[in-house]
């Protein structure tokens, strides 16, 4: 029994001494990261040291430690986070686009149509505009077509593409139609109309226009009509058995408007049957000077008139490249609207009053001298009508303007600038020029806080990289 006991002793022995000294686990403790990221890729930085990609399985000591994610075009992303003993802590961390702007590519048929985006006049098909990242309401207009709209939404970093195809309005023109003698029954595409003198709305376009009246004969011609533009005719019908003739009328170049003692008979060239008698003849074309004569219609006999018409000489002219800032701005030319910059156009040489308007911004009006065969550009930069200020610190009359671009370092941190909150960065604020104190808050970073100077017509760009405060206190 005695020697049962003694060989025991030894194990018992080992079995307390193993019992006293630390396990590998408790005198080592670790625990598990599974971190992931949108978009996935972002280097994985904790404690300052680089350690993987996401997504990763990460073993860590216990306690607290950073985590910062980076990758390229994002802003980086921070956490920090406590490890405990064989526990797995998961993160998945949404990085936020640095560039949060897409681009937005409009053509349409016809070109040339005015361009409007939430409202605001932008420019004239086909253009690239750069729009912030989400929905837009755009417009395109072109005069004569119906508007066509559209909400769009524009994703960051693409290019959307809106190809609008606009119908033409149908347009009118009014005939004007009187007749001698008055009285006359007037049919226009073969449908009956009231008699002479005649006032009726046309769409534009041609129509047969015929003229009768008891006694005398039939007055017919193909007419055209303008849109937005009024057509007048003037006829005198020719008692059937009277004595008539013919009158030709020719000219160089054709399509001249003839009148027959001031009233329109057509266009050249042109025949028409007239009573016997003496007549006066006017002329016309657009750009061409009249040109005046007269017939005597004889019996059964031909009279033909021929108008060699002169070219009207215009004065030598220049041309005028006009641009703006902010682009799409009205230009007006004494008085006349021409376009929306930028815009190229010829003038007479001389002097030209030139103004530019684009809303929410003041006018700008200068004289310019324009000379013969030679471009000259005009800039203008435009002043906003209003400063977006504090409504303590407004001044009057308004002030010169500037703009200050902030960004910070993480992002989406909270700006004031005189003690007034303007929104969170990435921001954009005008301003009126002048000192100001910039302050930028976000939690568990410490305030950055920098005395300012804003230049009139100028953009100031503060990139601010906030300080972390550090590791949490455990809670004990």
């Amino acid at each position: 029994m005695r020697d049962l006991r003694l060989s025991f002793f030894p194990f018992v022995l080992c079995l307390c001494v193993m019992s006293l000294l630390p396990s590998a686990a408790g005198a080592s403790p670790h625990g598990k990261l599974h971190i992931t990221s949108e978009p996935a890729g972002a280097a994985v930085y904790i404690d300052g040291q680089f350690f993987h990609k996401t997504p990763a399985d990460i073993r860590l000591e216990t306690g607290y430690h950073r985590i910062r994610l980076e990758k390229k075009d994002f802003a980086p992303f921070y956490e920090e986070i406590d490890i405990r003993r064989r526990d797995t802590v998961r993160i998945h961390a949404r990085m936020e686009a640095l560039n949060r702007f897409g681009t937005l590519v409009i053509k349409s048929r016809p070109s040339g149509a005015d361009i409007r985006i939430n409202g605001v006049l932008y420019d004239r098909t086909p253009a690239r505009i750069r729009l912030w990242e989400g929905n837009h309401q755009v417009e395109v207009e072109k005069y004569g077509y119906k508007p066509h709209r559209q909400k769009v939404f524009v994703p960051r970093a693409r290019v959307t593409v809106l190809s609008p195809v606009l119908n033409p309005v149908e347009r009118y023109g009014t005939l004007h139609m009187s007749s001698d003698p008055s009285g006359a029954r007037v049919f226009i595409d073969g449908a009956i109309y009231d008699r002479t003198p005649l006032r009726v709305r046309l769409p534009a376009g041609n129509h047969d226009i015929k003229v009768k009246k008891r006694g005398y004969a039939p007055y017919i011609e193909n007419v055209p009509i303008h849109p937005d533009a009024a057509t007048v005719r003037n006829v005198r019908l020719i008692r059937k058995g009277g004595s008539i003739g013919t009158l030709m009328v020719r000219s160089n170049p054709q399509d001249a408007t003839v009148k027959i003692d001031g009233m329109v008979y057509g266009q050249t060239p042109l025949e028409i049957d007239l009573p016997t008698g003496y007549y006066k003849l006017e002329v016309r074309k657009k750009g061409y000077k009249p040109v005046f004569t007269e017939a005597v219609i004889l019996e059964r006999e031909i009279t033909l008139r021929s108008a060699n018409l002169r070219k009207i000489v215009k004065p030598a002219a220049g041309r005028l490249n006009v641009t703006s800032r902010p682009t799409g701005a009205w230009v007006f030319v004494d008085g006349g609207y021409v376009g929306a910059t930028p815009l190229t156009i010829p003038l007479p040489a001389g002097a030209h009053q030139v103004q530019i308007r684009k809303p929410g911004f003041l006018p700008f009006e200068e004289k310019v001298r324009v000379r013969a065969g030679i471009e000259r550009n005009f800039q203008a930069v435009l002043a906003p009508a209003i400063a977006p200020v504090p409504p303590r610190h407004r001044p009057s009359p308004v002030p010169l303007t500037g703009s200050i671009e902030i960004i910070s370092q993480p992002l989406n941190a909270r700006v004031f600038v005189d003690g007034w909150f303007y929104g969170e960065t990435p921001l954009t604020i005008e301003f009126r020029a002048g000192p100001h104190t910039l302050q930028i808050k976000r939690p568990g970073f410490y305030d950055y806080r920098q005395d300012i100077r804003v230049m009139p017509g100028q953009r100031t760009v503060i990139r601010a990289q906030l300080q972390w405060m550090g590791y949490r206190q455990r809670a004990r």
